[in-house]
């Protein structure tokens, strides 16, 4: 079987090289914690974290790359360490490196931040925890979901968290987990050939098509409990669960392993339901206030 690319336009090929659709995900649970809390904070903070949130997925970048060189080889994937020169990697590093160190510094939770992150990419990449089944899935949904998410809560509350934002979180985490495995279907012969166990490859992609149609609308129902307003905002969110379950089967049916382009890849699908989801929730969120 040949892995799924994705696409072979230079803007898409570049866009997955900065990672540009890690950082939406960051951007957007950052964005859905510091909402939901219903009160400001300066522009100066969000813009810090901003900045904080692009060095850590820079970062997180070209670490994964470096950690699966020899992956993406198998795999047809073109990263970092194939498209860029040394030089500029280096430079890239750097650069993420320093803008970690100038926002970290400046306040303890925006720290706290940074060390949990790293500590995350030191167990997924360094110790390689990215092939173990259910540790990968656990650090995947802590990185995207969680830890930006809190990040947004305690830029305006440093206190407490209330339960609705427990809640809230617990929805985020089950979402991102159900739908984690989707990004390693795309590997499997990469992951296979270096001796990974992925949750893909131990489980089979039928197992992690309906992991994500379950998961994804128990996580999103979870997360509607916990929305404030009235009942329509409720049964909106409600509604886009079913269409993303939905979108998740049909994603299944009709993926082809040996089609080149964004529409017959489960991941894309996967990426786009989720996201298009919170979207709306975040823009909800923002109307509530």
């Amino acid at each position: 079987m040949k892995p799924i690319i994705l696409s072979t336009s230079p803007g898409v090929r570049w866009s997955a090289q900065l990672r540009l659709n890690a950082l939406w995900t960051l951007g957007l649970s950052y964005g859905l914690g510091l909402f939901l809390m219903g009160r400001t904070t300066s522009a100066r903070q969000i813009v810090l974290n901003l900045f904080c949130l692009i060095g850590c997925n820079l970062l997180s970048a070209i670490w994964n790359d470096y950690a699966d060189q020899d992956i993406d080889a198998l795999n047809e994937r073109k990263t970092h360490w194939q498209t860029f020169p040394k030089s500029v990697v280096r430079i890239l590093t750097w650069l993420s490196i320093g803008i970690i160190l100038v926002t970290a510094v400046m306040d303890w939770y925006r720290l706290a931040f940074v060390i949990a992150a790293l500590l995350c990419g030191y167990l997924y990449n360094g110790l390689k925890w990215s092939g173990r089944p259910f540790a990968s899935l656990i650090l995947y949904s802590l990185y995207y979901r969680l830890l930006p998410f809190i990040l947004g809560v305690l830029t305006v509350q440093s206190t407490h968290l209330p339960l609705k934002v427990l809640i809230f979180l617990l929805g985020l985490f089950i979402v991102r987990f159900s739908t984690g495995a989707f990004k390693d279907i795309p590997d499997q012969i990469g992951d296979k050939a270096q001796g990974r166990t992925t949750f893909v490859l131990k489980y089979g992609v039928t197992t992690v098509l309906w992991l994500g149609v379950i998961g994804w609308i128990t996580g999103a129902g979870i997360i509607a409990i916990s929305f404030p307003g009235q009942s329509a905002a409720l049964w909106l969110v409600l509604g886009l669960c079913f269409l993303g379950g939905l979108l998740f089967r049909l994603a299944g049916v009709y993926t082809k392993p040996n089609k080149k382009g964004l529409l017959y890849s489960p991941l894309a699908r996967a990426f786009f339901s989720e996201n298009i989801f919170l979207l709306v929730t975040l823009v909800l969120l923002i109307a509530h206030r």
